[in-house]
């Protein structure tokens, strides 16, 4: 359980990271603008790179419980991945700052130990992606040639293209929307035509 100070710790610092970077994210910027000692930060996060991986790890396993509600429901296999987008997406949304540090990749690749935390956190999202992809093509919803490791992955590209879009627009369009018009595309693709 995080404390309430933590996470206004956490909560800066991503904000912090969404308006400046995660190179201008410093404890002494944290402390002042969260309103407490240095020292203080120190007490919850021994480095900024505990700090960083902390948010990270709070991302990952709220996504991880939104997948895992979808799939243990009764759905086809493509309203599974439209809620999961949905979702996704709506995150995004109510709190942009979180896809800014998800996707800061000039600092993640200088750092072995968020490197790997962030590796492993796109490889198990994608596992889940895979088991929906292979869902349904037994379930006759997909093609058979399908390769679901790969599509699982085409997906994950989607939604960060998108995220990208979205914020390189300075947020101007509605991004559950523009997701709506990608994924039905992203569906003709996979999907068995209907005669």
């Amino acid at each position: 359980m995080i404390s309430n100070r933590k996470r206004q710790i956490m909560k800066e610092a991503t904000k912090i990271v969404s308006n400046h970077g995660l190179n201008s994210l410093t404890m002494s910027l944290l402390a002042k603008n969260v309103g407490i000692t240095e020292g203080a930060i120190y007490r919850h996060f021994s480095c900024k790179n505990e700090l960083i991986m902390e948010i990270l790890n709070d991302i990952f396993l709220e996504t991880t419980n939104q997948i895992i509600e979808v799939t243990s429901q009764n759905l086809s296999s493509t309203d599974k991945l439209d809620l999961i987008l949905r979702n996704q997406l709506s995150s995004f949304t109510k709190h942009p700052s979180q896809a800014n540090i998800l996707f800061s990749d000039e600092y993640f690749l200088a750092n072995h130990d968020i490197k790997i935390l962030i590796y492993s956190i796109i490889t198990t999202v994608q596992l889940y992606l895979q088991e929906i992809f292979e869902e349904g093509k037994i379930k006759g919803e997909f093609r058979n040639s399908l390769e679901a490791r790969h599509t699982s992955l085409m997906f994950l590209g989607m939604i960060r293209m998108l995220v990208l879009n979205w914020k390189l627009s300075d947020y101007q369009w509605d991004l559950s929307a523009y997701g709506r018009n990608y994924y039905n595309s992203f569906l003709s693709m996979i999907q068995i035509k209907k005669i």
